[in-house]
């Protein structure tokens, strides 16, 4: 429903005070949505950085700048974050200064620097569902849209 703007590139947009959310009609339509695909939708707050390699991964880029995840991970686990992506603050902040309606949705396909991880069919799958899954919340929510003018 919102996210954490710990990026640059909003605030090249606007005041970094202007919070980074969803509209609320959409995110109700994409939990319905979600459920009755027979799927549970988790929604919350997100975390959006820059760096993949300095941010969310450790890599060898993050060693030599001596980044350690941990204690980051940590800190959003006990702000009750629930992900961490490169783009969902951007699409927010983006869209309501555009009065575009906004809802992000997310497969959560690795968790917490590469402990567990999506892969192969079993990835394929879940991204092609997400995928089916939003075409049919778009849908829906034009079909709601229309009813109401």
């Amino acid at each position: 429903v919102g996210s954490m703007r710990r990026e640059g590139t909003t605030e090249t947009y606007v005041d970094p005070t202007y919070p980074a959310i969803a509209d609320q009609e959409l995110v109700q339509t994409i939990i319905e949505t979600v459920n009755a695909f027979g799927k549970r939708a988790m929604t919350g707050i997100s975390c959006t950085t820059d760096g993949f390699y300095t941010e969310m991964k450790m890599s060898k880029l993050s060693e030599e700048r001596h980044v350690e995840l941990a204690p980051i991970f940590e800190e959003l686990r006990r702000a009750n974050v629930i992900s961490i992506d490169m783009e969902t603050a951007a699409l927010m902040v983006v869209g309501r200064l555009m009065n575009v309606k906004i809802g992000v949705l997310c497969l959560a396909s690795v968790l917490e620097n590469l402990k567990e991880k999506l892969e192969g069919e079993q990835l394929k799958e879940l991204e092609d569902l997400l995928c089916r899954i939003a075409l049919e919340t778009i849908a829906r929510f034009a079909n709601r849209e229309k009813e109401k003018a």
